[in-house]
């Protein structure tokens, strides 16, 4: 098929592949022990999912873990563009710095 979107709806009630659905559950295990606040929830996931989970039941344990975003958000491009500038300007000055010796004092 040549429509994403489509082809997914006609997979997302059936069993997900076997390669999805193992690191799905890495990391699942890596969310609960690296973000201690999510273990109730991730257990509660894990739980809950059927022997051989559809697509459906681990998008709806992301859903879950991602405290129900649907999609995670980055910056802006203007955002981005500043952060940009901020480090260009971070980096002049440190080699401004480091381009001017300090002189030490004469021990005598």
């Amino acid at each position: 098929m040549d429509d994403a979107f489509r082809d997914a709806l006609s997979q997302i009630n059936k069993p997900a592949p076997h390669e999805l659905i193992t690191g799905f559950k890495e990391k699942m295990t890596f969310i609960k022990t690296r973000y201690k606040h999510s273990e109730k929830n991730v257990r509660s996931c894990l739980a809950g999912l059927s022997p051989t989970p559809t697509l459906l039941e681990l998008l709806t344990a992301a859903f879950v873990i991602n405290g129900g975003i649907l999609f995670k958000h980055g910056p802006t491009p203007d955002e981005e563009e500043d952060d940009d500038k901020e480090l260009s300007q971070l980096i002049q000055e440190i080699e401004g710095l480091s381009s001017h010796e300090i002189e030490e004092p004469d021990p005598h």
